[in-house]
């Protein structure tokens, strides 16, 4: 029986919620990004739903954080982005601690600009 060992998010800076990524790109992504976190099985999960905090908190409910994997995709530079240990615990966090919805773009986006600042490579 194969298990999902963890789900890759796709998030891109775009405020169009509804543009994604062509499915070729995003399984070279998904490769690359499955070599980092040693990972055979995953799930892929991009859209509209996942640009929001609330139903993020939800369905993470249902997930511990070293299932949960956050690539953030910035469109203009035409790079894709790995949140790393420390990042992505700090957006596992944020997300299940929201009362209110907030576009998970804004939180990926300032959990790299505080990490570019303290320049936390963890």
């Amino acid at each position: 029986m194969d298990r999902m060992d963890c789900t890759f998010y796709f998030i891109l800076n775009k405020k169009d919620l509804n543009i994604t990524l062509k499915e070729e790109i995003r399984n070279r992504i998904c490769r690359w990004c499955a070599e980092i976190v040693e990972v055979r099985n995953y799930v892929v999960r991009y859209g509209s739903d996942i640009r929001s905090g609330l139903k993020l908190k939800e369905e993470f409910q249902q997930k511990s954080e070293e299932q949960v994997n956050i690539i953030y995709v910035n469109c203009e530079e035409g790079d894709a982005t790995l949140l790393n240990q420390w990042q992505r615990m700090l957006f596992f966090n944020t997300v299940r601690q929201l009362e209110e919805d907030i576009d998970s773009l804004e939180i990926v986006q300032q959990i790299l600009e505080d990490c570019k600042q303290d320049d936390c490579d963890v």
